[in-house]
């Protein structure tokens, strides 16, 4: 069997950058979540979020380890979408720094998320480098899992750089249940997986879905984690970890 070339897959990142923003800008909140003129309603979103944070909810798990391990931490947020996350990271973090690749997922973040120790900016994740700003933790929920493993692998060692010793790393993803049946090998695209995802207002665009099982969790996080905790609840999977020396 050949062996795929993994490069070939890196260097088509630009374009499945592109395709996952386009698919996020398209993407529309369902129904329940809308106003009267098909707009975001901040407050059933919140509602919506609050009701998660319950004990006996599949989600509370993973929402309390975000909150404890953020709480009094300088936060830069990438890849905050509607909120969701950002929401919980406004209650217990000294400030935060929500970033995402799409302005129209920012504009509803701001209507959710109406918190003083929070600021929003239009960010690539995949280059922190020109972000100003102080920050001693680094929180993304689905969206290392949206990058090929090799453009994946040298952003979190631009993340553990930018931190330095001491910082603290969350990162979650999808166990992509539902979408696993449509994900798929390209040519060479190594292991990496894409799907064709196909509920954007303007049909379906390919972007990368890979899952990570614990092992691809620690390869991914690399010699410079200490204090490593790995989880995993019904939806998502995360690791927790600070960056040692």
């Amino acid at each position: 069997m050949q062996k795929a070339d993994k490069g070939v897959f890196t260097r088509d990142w630009p374009q499945y950058r592109d395709n996952l923003k386009a698919y996020y800008d398209r993407r529309r909140l369902s129904d329940p979540f809308q106003d009267g003129d098909g707009g975001c309603d901040p407050e059933k979103i919140r509602s919506l979020i609050r009701s998660h944070h319950v004990a006996g909810d599949w989600r509370f798990e993973i929402i309390e380890h975000l909150r404890r391990a953020m709480a009094d931490r300088k936060v830069l947020e990438l890849g905050c979408g509607y909120g969701y996350w950002t929401y919980h990271l406004a209650d217990v973090a000294e400030r935060v720094l929500a970033t995402d690749i799409s302005e129209p997922g920012l504009a509803n973040a701001r209507l959710v998320v109406d918190a003083s120790n929070v600021e929003f900016n239009l960010q690539d994740a995949s280059d922190v480098s020109d972000l100003t700003g102080s920050f001693d933790a680094v929180v993304s929920v689905n969206m290392i899992n949206h990058f090929p493993r090799e453009v994946a692998l040298a952003t979190l060692q631009r993340i553990n750089a930018r931190l330095g010793a001491g910082g603290r790393v969350f990162l979650a993803g999808e166990h992509y249940y539902g979408w696993r049946r449509m994900m798929y090998r390209k040519p060479g695209a190594g292991d990496d997986f894409v799907s064709a995802r196909a509920d954007s207002d303007a049909g379906a665009v390919e972007i990368v879905d890979d899952p990570y099982e614990p092992d691809d969790i620690r390869r991914l996080i690399g010699a410079r984690a200490s204090d490593v905790f790995i989880g995993d609840c019904l939806g998502y999977w995360w690791v927790r970890y600070t960056v040692c020396e």
